[in-house]
């Protein structure tokens, strides 16, 4: 064995060779792509395909879902996302302060953010239409 190989062998043999070591492993097998996101996660970020539902009847879910928060006494100030695609597939319904008060991501359905859900209603803290989207359904 050389001085060479004598000196890395020894190296590795330390707490912190043997932790490069393992970080070197584990960065290798990233970028093979033997550890990561699953095919689920990879799927669960898809368009999904927008349910042919009418849109008076996504529109009359978010406004049951308004009344049950309500009723619950949940506080809506945040506008919440009342809907996330979970009952209509490609659907996101949310709660909106005013006329659309900001775009910031926190305050917005996650999947229509992630653009799995192409189509969106907004409905405002009284449970009236604000916007829907694209616009050319509200027609």
């Amino acid at each position: 064995m050389t001085e060479q190989m004598r000196s890395i062998v020894q190296f590795v043999r330390t707490p912190l060779g043997a932790l490069g070591v393992f970080v070197l492993v584990l960065v290798i097998l990233l970028l093979a792509g033997w550890i990561g996101p699953s095919a689920d996660v990879r799927f669960e970020r898809e368009v999904v395909e927008p349910a042919d539902v009418p849109l008076a009847e996504v529109v009359q879910f978010g406004q049951e879902r308004w009344t049950m928060l309500r009723a619950e006494g949940t506080d809506i100030a945040h506008g919440p996302c009342l809907d996330d695609g979970e009952r209509f597939p490609g659907w996101a319904i949310d709660l909106v302060r005013g006329e659309r008060v900001d775009n910031l991501p926190e305050n917005q359905c996650p999947s229509f953010l992630a653009g799995r859900s192409p189509r969106l209603v907004e409905l405002s803290l009284e449970g009236n239409v604000v916007r829907v989207i694209p616009e050319s359904l509200s027609r």
